[in-house]
Formats: C-alpha cells, structure tokens, sequence
C-alpha cells in the first residue's frame, strides 16, 4: 500500500509548488475539520444535510463513552436508552465517529451486544449508533462541485460486494472458503484469527450451506476484510446527479465527498431513489472504484492524479475569500456555486 501511494506523494508535492500551500486541500469542505482528509468526525458530515433532504440519511444518534469502571458499566445501560430515545431498536449498527476502512464497525444484534460493545469502546470517544437498513446492495458515490460552467458532477460510482461463498450442498462453509480464490485469501479474517476482524460465527464454520445458498461472511464490505468493488460508472445518471447535487447544496460549503449508501436496485439507484446514506466521507474519501481487480494499473492512478488535482483547485478556489488552510468549521461559500440570491462568483 505504502509502495502504491508513493506516485501520489510526488505529484501532491508539485501540487504543492503550483499552487504555493501545501494544505489547499483541506478548504474543500470548510466547515468540516481538514475538509475529512484524515480525523474527520462521520457524524458531523451527516449532521450537515438539511432538513428537506434528511429523509436520504439513515437515522442515527451519537454517545460519547465515558470515563472509568463505573462510567463503563453505567454507560453500557445508558446507550440502550439512547438509542431508544431516537427511536433506534436492536438490530442496530455501532460504530467509531471517527474510523477507518470499517475498524469498530459492528451490527448489535441484541441489547446485550450493544451494551458489550459499550464496555470495550475507548474511553472519551464517539460512539454513531445507526439504523441497521436491510438493502442487499452497497455504492459508494464520490461527488464535487467543479466550477461555474459544470455545476456538479459524480466523478464514480463503485457497487461493494460482501465477502462470501456460494454453498454446494456438499462442503462446509471452512472448505468453501478455502476453496475460493478470494474469501481463501482473507480466511484467517473469516475463521477468527485477526483480533481486529469481526469474523463469521465459528459455530457456523462447519455447517453444509445448500446448493445456491450464499452465505455472508462479513458484515462489512471492506476491501480490508475481502470485500469486492466494482466500476459502476455506467450507471451515473442526470437523475441521481441531480439528487446528489441537492444532497450537497443542503449541506453547508460541502463541495467534495464520498458518500456510501444501501440501495434496494440499480434501477432505483440510477433513478436516484430506493437508497440510505450510511456514510459521508470528506475529502479523503477517495474513489474506491480504483480497488476493481479488473481495472488497468494506469487508471487507478488516472483518476487520483486527477481528485488530487481537483482538491487542490477547489481548495485555492475557497481561499480566494480569505479563508486559512487547517482553520476549521469557518463559515464561506464554495466561491463557484450560486449564491443564496441566485448569482455566482468566480
């Protein structure tokens, strides 16, 4: 990975020398801390979007965990009430407010699994409790407003597959596993053997799924834990544009991000309906359509070369005003969009 990124760092260097601040990227989205490079909270991302357009977002709360023994125990009992206040029942999700490639998320099944999740949480941090959404299908849509001339655009949509097996009647779920090219390679995850990978029910393991029967390994789709991503770009259509694009201008200065959501079909995805946003990543969220095995090394780079480069110009586009690099929540308008009067500004 390391090795991967190295091309990057070269040119966000020259970048850099181009555009005379290293940090321009982090004025993409002013109102969000660093923009959502690195450390950015993903309840206040969601926070962001506006009344009118909520009924798109999967509902969700927030805790902070508390201090000490006793704080622990008090707050294990405490999270099932607030959750309960925002009217989230078990099943739910839990996960950091702050995270990374899906570490911490876990699905509570019970209220017991939640308060445990409580008790092992760290200390003074964020909890996002989440309405668990039943859709099968999972897409990242990376979107950004560019300029005056081309109002918005969705840069990539990428469909995320769960790690999984297809069962034959025959074998059991450990022998399908090591007998698929793809969920073998990350088997220590699925038997249990990673202490940071929430793995498949070792009771399960031994059980003989039917002929056709897909078996779920994983409750997150991350490529980390073997989840498979797929260039979906065919299905960017006017209508989710459009969508999205309102999504973002309810959203103060918010003019880049990732979002991830659950969809029911393509169909209603590509008529921008039947889908929750679970997650909305700032800038750092990069467009993970670059993770299809079948994609041509050139073109993971093509498109990052080009999201840096875009970074860097909306970032110089919001400093026009006045703004600082690293100055966090400050208020401004993305400077190439309309105005609350109907005009723009260069």
């Amino acid at each position: 990975m390391l090795v991967f990124y190295i091309p990057l760092v070269v040119q966000w260097v020259g970048l850099s020398l181009r555009y005379g601040s290293i940090s321009l990227p982090t004025l993409a989205n002013p109102n969000v801390e660093f923009s959502g490079l690195w450390g950015g909270s993903k309840s206040r991302c969601m926070d962001m979007i506006g009344e009118d357009q909520r009924h798109w977002l999967a509902d969700y709360t927030t805790l902070r965990r508390g201090h000490g023994a006793a704080v622990r125990e008090a707050g294990a009992a405490r999270v099932v009430k607030v959750a309960g206040d925002a009217g989230l029942n078990v099943p739910l999700v839990a996960k950091p407010d702050i995270g990374w490639r899906g570490f911490g998320v876990r699905l509570a099944g019970s209220e017991a699994e939640l308060a445990d999740y409580v008790r092992a949480y760290p200390e003074d941090e964020t909890i996002v409790l989440q309405r668990l959404i039943d859709f099968e299908s999972e897409a990242g849509v990376l979107y950004a407003r560019l300029s005056a001339e081309t109002m918005e655009t969705i840069i990539s949509v990428t469909f995320r597959y769960f790690p999984h097996v297809t069962g034959d009647g025959e074998n059991s779920i450990r022998k399908l596993v090591l007998g698929d090219q793809r969920a073998g390679w990350k088997a220590g995850y699925h038997f249990g053997f990673e202490p940071v990978h929430a793995c498949a029910a070792i009771g399960d393991l031994d059980r003989v799924p039917a002929e056709g029967e897909t078996v779920r390994l994983s409750f997150i789709g991350s490529n980390r834990g073997g989840g498979l991503y797929r260039d979906a770009r065919e299905h960017i259509a006017p209508e989710l544009t459009a969508l999205f694009h309102s999504v973002s201008l309810s959203m103060p200065d918010f003019c880049y991000g990732r979002f991830d959501l659950r969809f029911a079909s393509v169909v209603g995805l590509r008529l921008g309906e039947g889908f929750k946003i679970i997650e909305i990543n700032g800038a750092g969220g990069e467009s993970i359509n670059i993770w299809d095995p079948d994609m041509p090394i050139s073109e993971p780079y093509r498109e990052l070369f080009a999201q840096q480069g875009l970074l860097f110009k909306i970032g110089a586009m919001n400093l026009a005003p006045g703004l600082s690099p690293f100055r966090r929540h400050q208020p401004s308008l993305c400077p190439i969009f309309s105005m609350p009067n109907g005009s723009s500004i260069a």
